[in-house]
C-alpha cells in the first residue's frame, strides 16, 4: 500500500543509516505543508526526560512523546 501511495516504507529501520539532511529537510517541507502530521501522545518538561524514554520503552499509547527544551 506504501509503495501505491509513492511512500518508501521498511520494517527493517534499526539497520537503516541517519537520514539525510535533504530527507530531514523534505519530512519538514511536508509537515509545514500540513500533508504530514505528527501526533503528540505526551508532552514532557525537558527534566522528565527519564520518564520519556521509559515511557518510550513500553511500545504502548498513539504519538509520539516531546520534550520540550524552552519557554
Amino acid at each position: 500500500m506504501a509503495r501505491a501511495l509513492g511512500i518508501r516504507a521498511s520494517q527493517n529501520w534499526i539497520s537503516m543509516p541517519f537520514p539525510s539532511t535533504s530527507l530531514l529537510q523534505a519530512i519538514a517541507q511536508v509537515m509545514a505543508e500540513g500533508s504530514v502530521r505528527a501526533t503528540i501522545g505526551r508532552s514532557l518538561a525537558l527534566h522528565e526526560a527519564p520518564l520519556a524514554h521509559e515511557l518510550s520503552e513500553t511500545g504502548h499509547g498513539r504519538g509520539r512523546i516531546v520534550l520540550q527544551i524552552a519557554g
